[in-house]
């Protein structure tokens, strides 16, 4: 289950690739990993399983089996990737890069520019 999981959050993530690749700062393939691996730690499975446990239409044991499984896929995911996210973040370098930072700074820059010049027209 576990392993689906992250393979689900890979597809639907890469659906989107092209998109987050190509608007706002951009998204490059080291990133896109991270983003992948790190996830939500199952926060939004747990959610629905508990909306399922509530629902009692539902039979006992099915019920057990949903919360069962998806509170085994968030510990998995907090002790496997959360504790490995920052070896991930080093080994790609992430943190020492400042392609975003002098992005948004160009931005803010562009930004004063045009406003200036709308102050003088």
């Amino acid at each position: 289950m576990y392993l689906i999981m992250n393979i689900g959050r890979l597809i639907s993530l890469g659906s989107a690739y092209p998109l987050l690749k190509s608007r706002g700062y951009g998204l490059n393939a080291k990133e896109f990993i991270v983003i992948v691996y790190g996830g939500l730690r199952g926060a939004v499975g747990i959610a629905f399983a508990m909306i399922a446990a509530s629902d009692h239409q539902l039979d006992p044991v099915l019920r057990d089996i949903f919360l069962f499984d998806m509170s085994g896929c968030a510990v998995l995911t907090l002790i496997i990737n959360a504790s490995s996210c920052g070896s991930l973040i080093n080994y790609f370098g992430i943190l020492n890069e400042h392609r975003v930072k002098d992005q948004m700074f160009m931005q803010f820059l562009d930004s004063m520019l045009k406003h200036t010049k709308k102050q003088e027209a």
